[in-house]
């Protein structure tokens, strides 16, 4: 094979596989992570909902999601509280029904509510 014809049949090779990686006509990855249903998103410097009913005997989950900010879960009681996180899940169920203030201890503006209903 002549030199010009490697050259040009490279080029076309390479233009190709690099048409094929850019990812048009593909949606993009999502990176977006949402919280379970009855779960408590902490994203933005905020509980997502602020305010949140459950049964008695459910499982709430806050789910760490805010670019790497630390942040905490904490009852305003000190009846439940979660290790200071900057991803991954904190989990607690409520037994007693009632309305559970809580408060970020890193980020004192926020705050939230679980309303437990029986």
């Amino acid at each position: 094979m002549a030199p010009t014809r490697s050259v040009l049949l490279a080029a076309v090779v390479l233009l190709l596989a690099g048409a094929g990686c850019s990812g048009r006509g593909r949606p993009a990855a999502s990176t977006t992570v949402t919280a379970p249903e009855g779960g408590v998103l902490v994203r933005n410097m905020a509980y997502t909902p602020k305010r949140i009913e459950v049964p008695v005997g459910k499982e709430v989950v806050w789910t760490f999601d805010d670019g790497g900010v630390s942040h905490t879960v904490v009852a305003d009681d000190y009846s439940f509280s979660s290790n200071i996180s900057t991803f991954g899940e904190f989990r607690h169920t409520f037994g007693a029904p009632g309305e559970y203030a809580y408060h970020c201890e890193v980020q004192a503006r926020m705050k939230g509510t679980v309303v437990v209903t029986g």
